[in-house]
């Protein structure tokens, strides 16, 4: 049962995007399609939006893009402000089952402006660019791993600079993560949250049963970073009583976003989603 639902949790979409080599600087990878962090400014083809204005084009200016090649030889986006002011934390952002970084691109740029942060995504294999590879928990355990390896190593970002950033399946990984690096991060939002898969398909009939593939009450017990979990009350996927057990599990959990009228899609649509994000890190995190 429990590889029946590890299998089952990975739905990933038909690849959205392409790589090919940039001409302008060796070594490197752009998409194919000509995309750049201004055009998804401008455009916002996502299906996560944020409620906010849209950002001035001097704003749209200062962000640039790069992307690479994971350790795991999963891609990664690392979208940032080009002034390099002191002081910015960075997203380590993990997405949900059905998106890529063709998906979420314009979403972390909108995430990258409207919040003053550097914004790093990455695929899982069998995602996107790396959808050769068969996606498992494991795989994105370890492409979690390698991606913010390739941040503290590669981008020079100090562990203290980062926030790691789980959405509804990403959540597992961030949490496994979370749990291995102990503090050294600055600080962990879980973004509609969940027990384990076990939960999910059972209900708290399922959360009792122990040996669950995405065990994230198991990590959630081991993280010692700021913890901040966002959750709307009609999320029809994952119902909300899995994030209020979540902020009891985590010792570090601050005072949790529990939006009401909002589902498992929609809660950045909510007007409290950007000053209660923003407050977490700026006030809360640890730096």
């Amino acid at each position: 049962m429990g590889v029946s639902l590890s299998s089952l949790a990975f739905r990933p979409p038909t690849p959205t995007y392409a790589l090919v080599p940039d001409k302008a600087l060796p070594n490197t990878l752009q998409f194919a399609d000509g995309w750049t962090p201004q055009v998804g400014l401008e455009l916002q083809r996502t299906p996560i939006r944020l409620r906010a204005q849209t950002p001035s084009p001097l704003v749209a200016t200062r962000l640039r893009a790069r992307l690479a090649l994971l350790s795991t030889g999963a891609p990664i986006l690392h979208v940032t402000h080009a002034d390099d002011e002191d002081g910015r934390l960075t997203l380590l952002y993990s997405h949900g089952t059905s998106f890529d970084l063709g998906v979420l691109r314009d979403h972390c740029v909108a995430l990258a402006s409207a919040l003053n942060v550097h914004v790093a995504a990455y695929d899982y294999r069998g995602y996107g660019a790396a959808k050769s590879h068969k996606p498992s928990e494991r795989h994105a355990n370890e492409d979690a791993a390698a991606a913010l390896a390739f941040l503290t190593q590669q981008a020079a970002v100090p562990a203290r600079s980062i926030v790691l950033y789980g959405l509804s399946l990403g959540v597992a990984p961030t949490m496994h993560l979370a749990a291995s690096t102990g503090a050294d991060v600055a600080g962990v939002v879980v973004r509609s949250g969940y027990l384990s898969a076990l939960a999910v398909a059972m209900g708290r009939a399922g959360a009792a049963l122990p040996g669950s593939p995405f065990d994230v009450a198991a990590h959630a017990r081991r993280v010692k970073a700021p913890v901040l979990i966002i959750h709307g009350d009609l999320d029809e996927l994952i119902g909300m009583w899995q994030a209020e057990e979540l902020v009891r599990l985590c010792g570090g959990a601050v005072e949790p976003m529990l939006v009401e009228g909002h589902g498992h899609f929609d809660v950045e649509w909510s007007p409290l989603f950007l000053p209660r994000l923003t407050r977490f890190l700026m006030q809360e995190t640890r730096r």
